[in-house]
Parts: structure tokens; C-alpha cells; sequence
């Protein structure tokens, strides 16, 4: 397989990996926002989200295959 092939099988794992991220953003973001000192992280926490989404957007144009491989080169379909 050469770089090109395994980039478009990695995207589909980046994709899926930026969601779950973006998700524990604005999971954390509820539980901590109206705890004393909270409000100030919450915010933080959902621009995070919504950056992560946006670069999942980017990567969800991209050619990708139905594959998914992890950084330590195991193969997933």
C-alpha cells in the first residue's frame, strides 16, 4: 500500500476519532459550567467542539476508503 492509499483509509479513522473528541468537549463542557469556576472552562471546551467539527468537515471531503487504520498500522474494515 503506498502513502496515498493509507492516508485516504487513515482519514476515516480521523474522522471518527475528531468526532468522539468534539463530543467529550461538549460533554465536559455541561457537566462543568455551572460549577463554581466552570464557566470560563465551559466556554473553552465548546469552542474546542466546534473547531474539531469544523476540521472533521475538511476531512469528510477528502477521498477516503471504507478502511480505517490506526497510527500503529493495524487495519480496520
Amino acid at each position: 500500500m503506498n502513502d496515498l492509499e493509507k492516508a485516504r483509509r487513515l482519514i476515516g479513522h480521523w474522522i471518527g476519532h475528531g468526532r468522539e473528541h468534539a463530543a467529550l468537549y461538549e460533554e465536559w463542557a455541561e457537566k462543568i459550567q455551572a460549577l463554581d469556576g466552570g464557566a470560563e472552562m465551559a466556554l473553552a471546551l465548546k469552542s474546542a467542539a466546534a473547531k474539531a467539527y469544523e476540521s472533521v468537515s475538511f476531512l469528510e471531503a477528502a477521498p477516503q476508503g471504507g478502511e480505517e487504520i490506526h497510527d500503529h498500522g493495524h487495519y480496520h474494515d
